[in-house]
């Protein structure tokens, strides 16, 4: 899988380890702590060679206005990546799981 972000990787990870944050508690996608942002940055995914919009809405039910249980996204957001809870655009089914192969993301 290949995953594109305009965020340098090397400089997250030395800017978050000067900052004692654990890199299982960042979006490897936006760099953000997945628990302190409303929810991750890039809206679409390519599927098959092709590009979808995201989905915001989680693919199990959440109590109203209650982020997601995941990766903490706030109703209305972008799941952060590897979210258990985010739909596959083409499917409907689980992202993280699809057989639709999730190959890149990007913010538009």
């Amino acid at each position: 899988m290949v995953v594109r972000s305009k965020y340098d990787k090397k400089h997250k990870n030395t800017e978050h380890k000067k900052k004692g944050i654990s890199m299982e508690e960042i979006c490897e996608i936006c760099g953000k702590h997945i628990k302190r942002v409303d929810g991750c940055v890039e809206s679409e995914v390519e599927l098959n060679n092709q590009w979808y919009k995201r989905l915001k809405e989680p693919i199990h039910e959440v109590a109203l206005n209650e982020r997601c249980p995941d990766c903490g996204a706030e109703p209305g957001h972008y799941h952060h990546w590897d979210c258990e809870m985010e739909k596959c655009p083409q499917c409907g089914g689980q992202l993280i799981s699809c057989t639709c192969k999730a190959n890149a993301l990007r913010a538009i």
